[in-house]
C-alpha cells in the first residue's frame, strides 16, 4: 500500500498537471487577440417598398442578399451590395472583446442609413454593439428603401451533426382584438384565401393562412425556431416556436406591416392649440381624454423564448395616468403601471399612427432593451414587449377598459 507521503506526492503532481492544462491551449481555442485577429461583418441587405407589393420583399430575413468584410479593430471595413448602383458603408471598429463581440461606428455610407444609426443611440457618434445575431436597420425614402442586417461571423467550430429529423407546424393567426382570422385587402393576397405570410427566419419554410387562419410549416428541424409574421394593417412580430409543438396560436396586434414603424406623430385624440382672437372671448375646451389613459382590467403573459426564463403572468389593474410634459412632436407623456404593485416602475410610451392609434415605449423601459407596443381599439386594449430591431414579441397583454361610474364617457381614474 502506498503511504501517506506517496499519496500526498500524487496528488500535488496531479493538480499541477490540471493547471498546466488549464493555462495552455490544449484541448481549447486561443484566446482573442485584438492586435492580430481579425473580425468578420456579414451584411445582409435587401430593398423593401417601392411599386412592390409583394408581402415578401418586407422581411428581410426572408432570401435577403449577403455581403462580408473582414478587419482589425481600429480598421475600416467596407460592405457593398452587389446589385449596380447599390448602397456602400464603411465603418470603424472600435474595439472588440471577441470574435462575437465587437463595437463598431458608421465611418461613411449611405445617408439615410447613418441617420437611422444614430437614431438607436443616445449620441450621434456613439457605437453600436454587433453580435452574432443580426441587428437591423433601414434606408427610408417616400416609396420605399432598404433594410440593411449587420452581425459578426464567429469562429467556433461546430461538430458535424447527423442528418435531423424534420418536422411540420400547424397553428392559427388571429387579429388581437376581434380574434377573428386577419383580412388582407386584395393587392396583398396571393389568392382568394392567402391573408397572412409566415416565414422561418434565415430558414426555408413558408406557409400563407387560409380563410379560417390556419397555415401549416413543413421542413423545420427540432428545437427553437423564429417565425416572422406578416399582413396588411397589422404589425409586424416575431414569435419563438419550440418544435415539436401541437399547435400555436398568433394574434396581430394593429400597425404597420414594416418592421420599421412610421415617424412617432401627434395622437388623433389630443388636445389642439387654442389660438386667441382679439376681441373674441376665449372659451376654455373641455379636455380630451387620450384614448389610453384611464384604467384597464385584463392579463399580461409571458410568450416562450430561449434567452428568457419564462416569467410570471399577471392579472390587474393596469393604469395609464396622462401627464402635461410633451415628448417630441407633441405627444403627451403618458405613465403606466400595474396597481397594487409599488414595487413596479412606470413606463413611459409616446403616440405615434401607423396606421392606427398605437402608443409605444419612447425609450426602451424593459430588461434587453425592449418596449411596449399598445393598440386602443374601442374599451379594448391590446399590447406586446418587443425588441424593436428583431421585433421578437416577450410578452402579450389584453384587456378591458374600466369605466369612470359617474361619468360613463370618461375612463375609470
Amino acid at each position: 500500500m502506498k503511504s501517506a507521503t506517496q499519496w500526498t506526492g500524487a496528488a500535488v503532481v496531479g493538480v499541477l498537471i490540471a493547471l498546466v492544462v488549464l493555462r495552455s491551449d490544449i484541448g481549447r481555442f486561443r484566446r482573442f487577440d485584438p492586435a492580430r485577429d481579425s473580425i468578420t461583418v456579414r451584411a445582409y441587405f435587401k430593398p423593401w417598398g417601392g411599386r412592390s407589393l409583394d408581402m415578401d420583399a418586407m422581411d428581410p430575413e426572408w432570401d435577403a442578399d449577403s455581403a462580408t468584410a473582414r478587419g482589425l479593430v481600429g480598421g475600416l471595413l467596407s460592405v457593398r451590395e452587389h446589385r449596380p448602383f447599390g448602397w456602400s458603408m464603411k465603418f470603424t471598429v472600435i474595439r472588440a472583446a471577441s470574435a462575437e463581440s465587437a463595437w463598431v461606428a458608421i465611418a461613411g455610407g449611405y445617408g439615410s442609413l447613418e441617420h437611422r444609426w444614430t437614431e438607436q443611440t443616445d449620441a450621434p457618434n456613439e457605437p453600436v454593439l454587433l453580435t452574432q445575431d443580426v441587428r437591423w436597420w433601414t434606408t427610408n425614402s417616400y416609396d420605399g428603401g432598404s433594410y440593411i442586417g449587420l452581425r459578426l461571423v464567429g469562429t467556433r467550430r461546430v461538430r458535424p451533426s447527423p442528418p435531423a429529423v424534420l418536422y411540420s407546424l400547424s397553428g392559427r393567426v388571429l387579429d388581437a382584438d376581434s380574434g377573428l382570422p386577419c383580412r388582407a385587402s386584395f393587392w396583398f393576397r396571393d389568392g382568394p384565401a392567402a391573408h397572412v405570410r409566415i416565414h422561418e427566419a434565415w430558414g426555408r419554410a413558408a406557409a400563407l393562412t387560409d380563410n379560417l387562419g390556419r397555415f401549416r410549416l413543413e421542413g423545420l428541424r427540432e428545437g427553437w425556431v423564429r417565425l416572422n409574421v406578416l399582413t396588411e394593417n397589422h404589425s409586424m412580430i416575431s414569435r419563438f416556436v419550440h418544435v415539436p409543438a401541437d399547435s400555436v396560436v398568433i394574434r396581430l396586434a394593429p400597425g404597420n406591416q414594416s418592421r420599421f414603424q412610421s415617424e412617432v406623430m401627434p395622437p388623433l385624440d389630443a388636445e389642439s392649440i387654442i389660438v386667441p382672437i382679439p376681441g373674441v372671448p376665449r372659451v376654455q375646451a373641455a379636455r380630451l381624454w387620450p384614448s389610453i389613459e384611464g384604467r384597464w382590467q385584463g392579463d399580461s403573459r409571458c410568450v416562450a423564448s430561449p434567452d428568457d426564463a419564462r416569467g410570471a403572468d399577471e392579472h390587474g389593474v393596469f393604469r395609464f395616468t396622462a401627464h402635461q410634459g410633451y415628448e417630441r412632436c407633441g405627444s403627451p407623456i403618458v405613465l403606466w403601471e400595474r396597481e397594487g404593485e409599488p414595487g413596479d416602475p412606470p413606463r413611459t410610451p409616446v403616440v405615434w399612427r401607423a396606421p392606427h392609434v398605437l402608443w409605444a415605449s419612447a425609450t426602451p423601459t424593459e430588461p434587453g432593451g425592449r418596449g411596449w407596443e399598445f393598440a386602443v381599439l374601442g374599451d379594448t386594449l391590446v399590447g406586446q414587449l418587443i425588441d424593436p430591431s428583431t421585433r421578437v414579441v416577450a410578452r402579450e397583454l389584453f384587456a378591458t377598459r374600466i369605466r369612470d361610474s359617474l361619468h360613463p364617457e370618461r375612463p375609470g381614474r
